[in-house]
This record gives C-alpha cells, sequence and structure tokens, in this order.
C-alpha cells in the first residue's frame, strides 16, 4: 500500500465542452434530416403538379368542369319531383324483364366463348342483343320525356343506372354476327 496520492487537476473539467459539441452535433444531424425529408416532399410535390400539368397539357377538355351544377354553380341534389311508382308502370316493368333475360342470355354467351364453343356464344349474343335492343326501343322516347319533366328525380335517375347496366350488357355481344 502506498501512500500515493492522486495529483489534483490542474487543467479544466473537459467533459461539459465534449458534451456541448456532441449536443452540437446532434442537433446538426437532427436539422439535416429534417430538412431532407422536407426536400423530399417538396421534390414530390413538385412532381406531382408537373405531373398534373403535362396531363392538362394532353387533354383538350381539361379547362371544362364536368361537375354536375345548375346556374350560379349550386350542386345538383336529387329530389321527389315525379309521382311515385314510375318504376312500376307496365311498359317500364316489360322491358325490364327482358332486359334481365337479355343480360342472362349475355353471362351465357360470355361462358360459352370462354369455354370454346362459338356457336353456342353466337346464337345466345344474338338473342341478347334482340331483346336488349328491343327493351331500348320501348323505353327511350319515355325515358327522355321523364329527363325533361322531372330532371333531378331519384326515380329518374335509379332508371337511367338500370338502363346502363343494359348498356353495358349490350357492349358485350354487339360484335356478335
Amino acid at each position: 500500500m502506498s501512500n500515493r496520492s492522486r495529483p489534483a487537476p490542474t487543467g479544466p473539467n473537459l467533459a461539459p465542452v465534449f458534451l456541448a459539441v456532441i449536443a452540437i452535433l446532434g442537433a446538426a444531424l437532427a436539422v439535416a434530416v429534417m430538412q431532407n425529408k422536407q426536400d423530399q416532399a417538396a421534390e414530390k410535390e413538385s412532381a406531382a403538379e408537373a405531373a398534373e400539368e403535362v396531363q392538362q397539357q394532353n387533354n383538350p377538355f381539361a379547362d371544362i368542369d364536368n361537375e354536375p351544377r345548375r346556374g350560379g354553380g349550386a350542386r345538383v341534389r336529387l329530389g321527389d319531383s315525379a309521382p311515385a311508382g314510375l318504376a312500376d308502370t307496365p311498359l317500364y316493368r316489360a322491358a325490364k324483364v327482358l332486359a334481365d333475360d337479355a343480360k342472362a342470355l349475355v353471362a351465357e354467351a360470355e361462358a360459352a366463348r370462354k369455354a370454346g364453343d362459338e356457336d353456342t356464344f353466337q346464337d345466345k349474343g344474338r338473342a341478347a342483343r334482340e331483346k336488349l335492343e328491343t327493351a331500348y326501343e320501348k323505353t327511350s322516347d319515355w325515358l327522355i320525356d321523364l329527363q325533361e319533366r322531372y330532371p333531378d328525380d331519384r326515380q329518374v335517375a335509379r332508371i337511367e343506372r338500370e338502363m346502363l347496366t343494359w348498356d353495358r350488357a349490350l357492349r358485350k355481344v354487339r360484335k356478335v354476327r
């Protein structure tokens, strides 16, 4: 056991200086990371704006507002202006029965085509097309009249949507000979 004592520190304590340097470097690193994230977000935003601008330049109708609005900018709201039971009229019910039969024939025709049976596809597709065209002929003038008399009616909109499903089915068999 020696009686040696440790010498008393003669210089300033450098630990707080080292801690301050490390804190400054950490803060600088954090600022650099945040700035990098902001730059990346700005680059993404400018790329999205550039892509939208290119799309608008390629679209000759980009300046047209297609939102359904009335004069004065009010949005169109569907109401109940038509008499109740439009979908229950005999004309529409008969056309809907034809169209529903035709949609079933379209599904059968598509299944036949996928199975490779072109003759069945042609036969069922032709029958479906004829029924859908008949349904359209029965209801097209009636629907135009309804659209003119009740432009923003829920029932008329529902009938329009149903007739759009007829159109989608008709497109599937349009090329049938």
